[in-house]
C-alpha cells in the first residue's frame, strides 16, 4: 500500500520531475516520428540526427529496427508492451465492479495491483468514504513484490525456481522495521501465503498501515494480478484479519473465474523451497 504522500526507499536514486517530464517528452517525440509513414521519415529527416539526439541508448539498442536501407521503425518489442498495456485495461475493467463490492463489503480501501517486473504497480483503487482516518494510493505506483500483500500473493503462485532466481535478484531494503528483509523468513511466509491463499502487509511498507492481498489466475491458471484492502491498524486488528483474508480470496477468485480461471484442484505447495545465502 502506497500513500498519495508516498516515502521513498532508502538508497533510491531520486529523478527530479523537470528531468523525468523531459524524459518523457522525448519519448512521445521518439514514438511520433516511428509511427509516421517512411516517406513522411524521409522528407522531414534526411538523417538520423533527430533520431540520435532524442532516443536514449536503452531505446535505439534493444526497440528499433533499423538497416542502412530503411529508415528506424517501431520493433515487436512495442508490440509486447502494447499487448501488456491492453491487458492491463482489460483486467481494470474487468475488475473494477468486483473491488466495488470488495469495498462496501469491508467498508476498507480496496486496491487491484498488477505484476511488473520485480515490482507490483498500481492499477485501480477505490476508496471508503465510511472513516475519517485514510489512506490514499497513488495509482502507477510502483512497490517491491516483498514489501506488499500483493506483491507476496503474487509471488507464492510463481514456481520455485522462479522465486529462487527472484530471491537472489534482489537487494531488500527496509521502509519500516517491520520490513521483511531476511531472505530465509520471506520463503517461510510464502509457503503460508500459499497455504492460506491470501497474504498481509504488516505495517511493512507503511507504518501503521496494514494490507491484506489474494492473488487473481487467469485462463491458464498464471497469477500477474492482484487485489488487496488496506488501512489502518486500528481498523485492521489482528480479529479481522482472517475474516477480511477470506473476503478478498472470495473477490480474487470471483474476479479470477470472470476472466476464465477454473479451479481445478489443490495447488501444490512450497513445502520444498529452502533459501540458502
Amino acid at each position: 500500500m502506497s500513500r498519495e504522500l508516498e516515502v521513498r526507499g532508502k538508497g533510491r536514486p531520486q529523478r527530479s520531475q523537470l528531468a523525468e517530464g523531459l524524459f518523457m517528452v522525448n519519448i512521445v517525440a521518439i514514438l511520433d516520428i516511428l509511427s509516421s509513414e517512411t516517406e513522411t521519415w524521409v522528407s522531414r529527416h534526411n538523417n538520423d540526427r533527430t533520431f540520435a539526439q532524442l532516443a536514449p541508448a536503452s531505446i535505439k539498442d534493444h526497440m528499433i529496427v533499423s538497416t542502412r536501407k530503411r529508415p528506424p521503425a517501431l520493433s515487436l518489442k512495442f508490440l509486447e508492451l502494447g499487448t501488456k498495456v491492453q491487458r492491463q485495461c482489460n483486467i481494470a475493467r474487468i475488475a473494477r465492479p468486483y473491488i466495488e463490492k470488495l469495498m462496501k463489503d469491508t467498508r476498507e480501501n480496496a486496491n487491484l495491483c498488477a505484476l511488473a517486473g520485480d515490482d507490483v504497480i498500481y492499477l485501480d483503487h477505490v476508496h471508503s468514504d465510511e472513516h475519517m482516518l485514510q489512506c490514499f494510493t497513488s495509482l502507477g505506483t510502483r512497490v517491491p513484490l516483498y514489501a506488499t500483500s500483493v506483491g507476496k500473493a503474487l509471488l507464492s503462485q510463481r514456481r520455485e525456481s522462479e522465486i529462487k532466481a527472484y530471491l537472489k535478484r534482489i537487494k531488500p531494503i527496509s521502509f519500516t522495521e517491520k520490513t521483511c528483509v531476511t531472505k530465509a523468513k520471506l520463503v517461510d511466509e510464502l509457503r503460508k501465503v500459499k497455504d492460506k491463499g491470501y497474504a498481509l502487509d504488516n505495517e511493512e511498507r507503511e507504518a501503521g498501515i496494514r494490507c491484506i492481498g489474494a492473488p487473481i489466475y487467469d485462463h491458464r491458471g498464471q497469477c500477474n494480478a492482484a487485489i488487496s484492502v488496506s488501512g489502518p491498524t486500528l481498523r485492521l486488528t489482528d480479529s479481522r484479519i482472517e475474516e477480511l483474508g477470506k473476503t478478498v480470496k472470495k473477490y480474487a477468485l470471483q474476479i479470477s473465474e470472470r476472466i476464465g480461471y477454473r479451479l481445478t484442484g489443490k495447488k501444490d505447495s512450497l513445502s520444498s523451497l529452502r533459501y540458502h545465502s
